[in-house]
């Protein structure tokens, strides 16, 4: 019933994000501009937001290809790192982690 929930709540994130999707000026190439940290902080890596938001979804289409393969243990590793790019997101704000998994997304189906 879990991995019910958990695909659910995926499969939630991603229309959330379609529909979410906008033209925010840049493109696939250029990415998210360099936003500061919740606690007014850059990081040392100037397209850290924009690098967390491309794994984010990587990471969740990662999970959703091993669960259709039926794949526990790849389930399970995706899982984790999705996880903790999620941590890595919560320092940034709300509005900007936004705008850059909407701005993955778009790359993402660009392709």
């Amino acid at each position: 019933m879990k991995r019910k929930g958990a695909i659910c709540f995926l499969f939630s994130l991603l229309i959330i994000f379609l529909i979410a999707t906008i033209s925010h000026g840049q493109d696939c190439k250029q990415g998210y501009p360099n936003v500061p940290k919740k606690d007014g902080t850059f990081d040392d890596r100037k397209n850290d937001l924009w690098e967390l938001a491309q794994d984010w979804v990587y990471f969740r289409n990662k999970i959703l290809q091993c669960n259709a393969k039926g794949d526990q243990k790849c389930v399970e590793k995706a899982r984790k790192d999705f996880n903790q790019t999620n941590k890595w997101l919560n320092e940034y704000s709300n509005k900007h982690v936004s705008e850059a998994l909407s701005l993955a997304e778009e790359c993402v189906l660009k392709r």
